[in-house]
């Protein structure tokens, strides 16, 4: 047995204690040659000479050290994060101007390579953990995704309306848009979900307004003209009237139509369409009032004017002799004539009680 035990070379490795959120560890101290370096699975080890990278040790195993250095541990696991937006993002639709957006989503991202990433992340730090590394990605990200909807717009024509059905187009466009400045950092970008886009409050309830009316088809749009018309008869009814009912118009165009008066409706400036003013009671009109509006209800149209009845000087419906006001629009129609006071309606010529000629 000899006098001297030999010094036994401890091995260089990342301690499993100080992995967890770590993307890179730097081992302390300096390494000498023929010492050997323990790589785990999806970790690479780095040995660094006078500032410049020696050797890459990237698969598993236990290799030994080709020159004296340093040894930088990289993991290559996946992480994954959450991102917002810190100022809205703005959008230049041609209907709602210019709309500011709100996105929020998750993500997914690597190191894809180490010596570019311990390059331009490191900067002589010990070790990056996540939340070191993480208000960078998430910037990169809301960059990317600007990009994206600028992209969309001017190539694919979104509108802000149809940001809702188009979120995975939006983060897999993201992903791509990326791609690049992710790369100069050593990271891969790999995944964005559950992304959501938020408008303002007036930009999103005109758009769920048009989605709803959008949803109605040909014979819910008929059904709810026929309900009104009901309504309408009922009403003339109790008045002590009658409604003459035309045909209803051309049902194809019930659909724009209803769109049209739902926007109109909407409390909201936008490009090409008035400002951002308060509107009159006429915002809180149902579909079903813009339907009976857009309907023959009480026209001519498709029958003729019947005995004993005029015109409305100001609709044009029918109104029946003894009738005070319009049962479509509610003008008062009955007058008298200046000569002799009795009632007339418009339409007559003469007066039927003294001859007096009217018009």
């Amino acid at each position: 047995m000899g006098l001297f035990k030999k010094k036994e070379v401890q091995p260089v490795l990342w301690p499993k204690e100080k992995k967890g959120n770590t993307l890179m560890f730097r081992y302390p101290g300096s390494c000498r040659a023929g010492q050997n370096v323990i790589v785990s699975g999806k970790e690479t080890a780095l040995l660094i000479s006078y500032g410049a990278v020696k050797k890459v040790y990237s698969q598993p195993g236990q290799w030994p050290l080709v020159s004296d250095g340093d040894v930088i541990f990289v993991s290559t696991k996946q992480f994954e994060g959450k991102f917002g937006t810190k100022q809205p993002l703005v959008f230049n639709d041609p209907r709602f101007d210019m709309v500011h957006l709100r996105a929020f989503g998750e993500f997914k991202y690597n190191v894809s390579d180490p010596i570019a990433f311990v390059d331009e992340v490191s900067e002589n730090n010990d070790s990056i953990d996540v939340q070191m590394i993480e208000d960078i990605v998430r910037d990169e990200i809301v960059m990317a995704l600007n990009q994206s909807l600028g992209y969309l717009k001017s190539k694919a024509g979104m509108s802000v309306g149809q940001i809702p059905q188009n979120l995975n187009k939006i983060g897999n466009v993201t992903v791509k848009a990326g791609k690049k400045s992710f790369k100069k950092l050593g990271l891969c970008l790999s995944d964005i979900s559950e992304l959501y886009i938020n408008p303002p409050p007036n930009v999103k309830k005109a758009i769920e307004e048009v989605s709803q009316v959008s949803a109605y088809t040909d014979e819910h749009i008929m059904k709810k003209t026929k309900l009104a018309v009901a309504d309408a008869m009922r009403d003339a009814a109790s008045s002590g009237g009658s409604v003459n009912i035309g045909r209803i118009g051309n049902e194809q165009n019930i659909n724009t139509t209803i769109k049209d008066s739902v926007l109109q409706r909407s409390n909201i400036g936008v490009g090409g369409g008035g400002s951002g003013g308060s509107s009159s009671g006429s915002s809180t009109t149902v579909i079903e009032d813009s339907v009976v509006q857009r309907s023959e209800i009480g026209t001519t149209g498709g029958s003729e004017q019947s005995e004993g009845t005029a015109a409305c000087h100001k609709c044009g419906s029918s109104i029946q002799s003894g009738w005070v006001a319009c049962p479509a629009c509610g003008t008062k129609v009955q007058n008298n004539c200046v000569n002799c006071g009795s009632d007339v309606q418009p339409g007559w010529v003469a007066c039927p009680a003294c001859g007096n000629k009217l018009q």
